[in-house]
């Protein structure tokens, strides 16, 4: 499976949670899929968290949940997000990107 992965900033304050929905590319078939999203501190280093994730749309969306909980322990100014589907044992990358963090007068 040939999926262009998709490179973007999600911007959010610490303790926000937040649904964030990916949708893939015409003729990628969701049903059979296993579905990774993970959160690290950066491109190069291992998953420090991975989020729940459904498929939704007739299987083109793919959603996946930051909880409030979650997004208070990311502890830097920015921290690397990668989704991935695996198909018959065939990994691809469909999004990934960087999350940036803000704080506000709640949680500074």
């Amino acid at each position: 499976m040939s999926c262009l992965p998709k490179i973007g900033e999600i911007k959010i304050i610490r303790g926000q949670a937040l649904d964030i929905n990916i949708t893939v590319p015409q003729g990628v078939d969701l049903a059979s899929a296993t579905v990774t999203f993970g959160i690290a501190d950066s491109a190069t280093s291992p998953y420090t968290t991975t989020l729940p994730t459904t498929k939704t749309g007739n299987g083109k969306v793919i959603t996946a949940q930051l909880s409030g909980a979650d997004s208070a322990l990311l502890n830097r100014a920015k921290h690397y997000y990668s989704c991935w589907l695996e198909i018959s044992g065939d990994p691809t990358p469909v999004a990934r990107g960087f999350f940036k963090i803000e704080n506000d007068s709640r949680n500074r």
